[in-house]
């Protein structure tokens, strides 16, 4: 699924799009790079998404203005998620105690 290059003008609308994901039935590739306005209610409606999606190989969220606290929640959601291989988190706002954070969720993969 690609969403990028995007201004996101109502929020709302976005997280219910964003929560609406668990309903896919197969779910492999997320690329929703670039995009203005991607909050953190909108990651963690993205989080609450793709929770339970444990066949995503590739998530791609870079460019987003994602902050630490975005991260942790993304991070939590992908806890489980063995079969992630490749994770885009380039041009955020995440700090080094994001990263630390976001390294302990996904320590044990």
């Amino acid at each position: 699924m690609t969403f990028e290059n995007n201004e996101i003008l109502d929020v709302p609308a976005m997280c219910n799009v964003f929560r609406q994901l668990r309903s896919f039935e197969k779910l492999e590739s997320l690329n929703f790079r670039c995009n203005k306005n991607f909050s953190d209610e909108i990651v963690a409606a993205l989080a609450e998404g793709i929770n339970l999606k444990k066949e995503l190989r590739t998530v791609d969220l870079g460019e987003n203005n994602i902050s630490d606290k975005g991260i942790q929640i993304l991070g939590e959601a992908l806890r489980t998620h063995v079969r992630l291989h490749m994770l885009f988190l380039d041009s955020n706002a995440i700090t080094a105690n994001g990263a630390e954070g976001l390294s302990e969720c996904l320590k044990n993969k």
